[in-house]
């Protein structure tokens, strides 16, 4: 296990930015994309092998890293609990708004903002949404603007980086949730060991990484089972949990 709780987060911010102009806005996996690379830096931040990001905006696998001695296929897993991820859903449309609405007042303003809300966020409900918006706006431009996170109901934690376009990305936080399961790890294990091949041929190594994502989707996401100790056999030559929201990753094999 390496756990930073020190985390190089300037390191992080360079790695990233190297990185982010390599995707294409237009493309509909566009945001899904930026989280995986969210995912994948701050694994290699905390791995400390001194890897960089080859290859970004592919699929199958998700990533290629180097380093001087190895060229590596990377693929991702995202593991969550169906039952909140609509609810989760919502929030992540609902911040869509606040951006569009920061635009419209603040169109020179180029950010790429990592917002971490806090666990009593309330309830949705279409009467109050134009309310929690604007209250979301005035805390944010707040920091933008001063670099202070004022006293409030719904923001816990603001992370930032000059980015070449606006983009708001919400962080439910590690709220309650369920602990993972060696039925959870050897189902995700399965699920990609099937395409493995297919990864090794599209990235023209055999070396193949599988990085499982926990602990980044608040009530959705699983948290660290410590008494996990064996995974069914697999063909990738390493396989990681990466606990997101407490930078943490746990190598299984």
């Amino acid at each position: 296990m390496e756990n930073n709780l020190e985390f190089n987060w300037d390191k992080f911010g360079i790695l990233f930015n190297e990185n982010i102009n390599k995707l294409n806005p237009e493309k509909h996996d566009y945001n899904k994309k930026v989280k995986e690379l969210f995912y994948v830096g701050k694994f290699l931040i905390l791995l400390k092998e001194n890897f960089s990001i080859m290859e970004v905006d592919r699929e199958s696998p998700d990533f290629i890293i180097s380093n001087s001695f190895s060229k590596i296929g990377i693929e991702l897993e995202t593991k969550v609990n169906e039952d909140y991820k609509e609810q989760e859903g919502s929030i992540e449309q609902l911040f869509k708004q606040v951006k569009q609405d920061f635009t419209k007042k603040y169109p020179d303003k180029k950010y790429l903002v990592n917002i971490f809300i806090k666990e009593n966020f309330p309830t949705l409900k279409k009467n109050k949404t134009d309310l929690i918006i604007k209250e979301l706006n005035l805390v944010i431009v707040d920091y933008i603007n001063n670099g202070i996170l004022s006293e409030n109901r719904l923001i816990d934690y603001i992370y930032m980086m000059p980015y070449d376009q606006l983009d708001f990305q919400p962080n439910m936080g590690a709220w309650m949730q369920r602990t993972l399961t060696e039925d959870n790890i050897n189902k995700a294990i399965e699920k990609k060991e099937k395409k493995l091949q297919k990864y090794i041929e599209n990235s023209c190594t055999k070396e193949q990484w599988l990085l499982i994502v926990i602990g980044s989707q608040g009530k959705s996401s699983f948290q660290m089972n410590d008494n996990i100790k064996s995974v069914i056999n697999s063909g990738f030559t390493r396989i990681y949990i990466l606990e997101d929201s407490n930078r943490i990753i746990n190598r299984l094999k």
